[in-house]
């Protein structure tokens, strides 16, 4: 007759894969011993009220996990099941089992790093007037054109692994557009391909830094390089941002790296000059640091053509440029690039194929394809006269509701600027972006930027305008100044 087994199942997920879990809890517990034959497929099908054909799909998964084994004449029978006893008294969740494993120092460093980026990223909440930064969206023209390009790319891909410093063909039109556009003189070569411009400020960081170096950076500053620098062990030596961006620290000592976005200061949208352009080159090439140049949001420029890029200017010293598409077009892309001396691309390269291989295919052909077209200029300018209809709605509607009573800073290029309180006391900042939330507006701090609260003189906000319209922006407006203006008579 074979052993009588009782049986219950959970109830979580396909049959087959119930009795499956059944029987194997069973075995590691010991309920069933080696040897033991387990009752025929019929019978047990009957007993848990399935059919045959679950109970058969259940041994054949325990077979080929060697839970059990399927003998001639003998049936079905328990494999040796002693190093599988007791793993399941008490049952215990995987993800509950895991909190028991350590991380290494590095894994430490680097998961305290991220979260401290995503706590400052919180958003202050859902409104109807949204003043996000840094999100922007194609128009229904370039949507309609990426729907046909990435068909093409789809159906014409080859089904294998690309590059790891990218596809040379949306290589060589970075290459080119840096080339017309930011003032570079580069060969397709130069160029690395990465996943977002996260991922490039990662690799600069893992292998450039290494524990107890120097970095200096703007304060305040990105925190998403931030962050990935304190992953890598740097010490932060943070400079404060004046009128013409970051200057060099008379006490800059022996800096490693040091990371600047001259071109739209993030989060000021300070521009930095010639002069100090050429001071900060001049002082890393004496002194071997690497300057890495972010130019985030350079595409965007309203009142005059782009300053050229650090990268461009005539210099014995290695920028490691980094730009991406995320503002440029729209940040799922995630695709981005580097552009950096031969033998720093080709260590980035190699670095690149350990952390992701190489980037999506189908993403990069319909990228390269759209750039060679001519579109993406097209897109460019198109967007420009959008983002630059919502940048003088906001300008002039902060200007009509608030007068001197406020500063505005970084209006002239990329799409968002920053708003300061300089009759406001510092620690106000939250107070403006609660009484916007009561109002149905979210606007958003300078203050996480900063490493030293001490640097920020005022209350600051970032105010984004590339996903609103100018009709929203001026009615947005005029629900802060109600919500705002008995802040100033205080």
């Amino acid at each position: 007759m074979g052993p009588v087994m009782i049986l219950s199942l959970d109830g979580e997920g396909p049959l087959y894969r119930q009795v499956t879990r059944a029987l194997r809890q069973s075995i590691e517990r010991g309920d069933l011993v080696a040897g033991e034959r387990l009752p025929g497929t019929r019978r047990l099908a009957a007993d848990l009220g399935v059919s045959r054909n679950i109970v058969i799909m259940a041994f054949d998964q325990l077979v080929i996990e060697g839970y059990v084994e399927s003998r001639v004449g003998s049936g079905t029978v328990v494999a040796d099941t002693r190093p599988m006893v007791g793993l399941s008294v008490p049952v215990k969740r995987q993800s509950e089992s895991a909190d028991t494993v350590k991380l290494s120092v590095e894994g430490k460093r680097l998961v305290d790093a991220a979260g401290q980026a995503l706590d400052l990223a919180r958003q202050p909440g859902k409104a109807r007037y949204n003043f996000e930064y840094g999100l922007v969206e194609p128009d229904a023209t370039s949507q309609a054109q990426w729907r046909r390009l990435m068909a093409q790319s789809i159906a014409t891909a080859q089904f294998d692994y690309g590059h790891p410093a990218g596809e040379p063909g949306l290589r060589e039109e970075v290459a080119k557009h840096l080339n017309n556009h930011r003032g570079l003189n580069i060969a397709s070569d130069n160029v690395v391909i990465v996943s977002g411009s996260q991922q490039a400020l990662d690799l600069v960081a893992r292998l450039f830094v290494s524990p107890g170096d120097r970095v200096l950076v703007e304060e305040p500053q990105y925190q998403g390089a931030r962050q990935a620098f304190v992953a890598a062990g740097a010490n932060l030596l943070p400079s404060p941002v004046d009128a013409d961006g970051m200057s060099i620290p008379e006490d800059a000592g022996r800096i490693r790296v040091a990371y600047v976005t001259p071109s739209h200061q993030f989060p000021t949208g300070v521009v930095m000059p010639a002069q100090r352009r050429f001071e900060l080159l001049r002082w890393a090439a004496s002194h071997g640091t690497l300057i890495v140049e972010d130019d985030y949001d350079s595409e965007f420029r309203y009142d005059s053509h782009p300053v050229q890029a650090l990268a461009g200017l005539r210099s014995e010293a290695a920028v490691v440029y980094v730009g991406t598409f995320a503002k440029s077009l729209f940040p799922g892309l995630r695709l981005g690039y580097l552009a950096a001396p031969k033998s720093i691309a080709n260590s980035l390269t190699r670095a690149k194929w350990l952390t992701d291989r190489c980037c999506s295919l189908p993403l990069q052909n319909a990228l390269a394809t759209f750039m060679a077209s001519g579109d993406y200029r097209r897109h460019l300018r198109r967007m420009s006269r959008r983002y630059s209809q919502s940048r003088h709605a906001l300008v002039s509607a902060l200007n009509k509701w608030f007068g001197a009573k406020i500063e505005i800073g970084g209006g002239q290029a990329g799409i968002h600027l920053t708003v300061w309180f300089p009759e406001l006391d510092g620690c106000m900042e939250a107070t403006l972006i609660e009484f916007a939330m009561q109002v149905d507006c979210a606007v958003y701090p300078v203050s996480v930027y900063y490493i030293d609260q001490a640097n920020k003189a005022c209350p600051g906000l970032i105010m984004g305008y590339s996903s609103m319209q100018a009709a929203d922006i001026e009615a947005a407006v005029e629900r802060l100044a109600t919500a705002w203006t008995p802040l100033f008579e205080r």
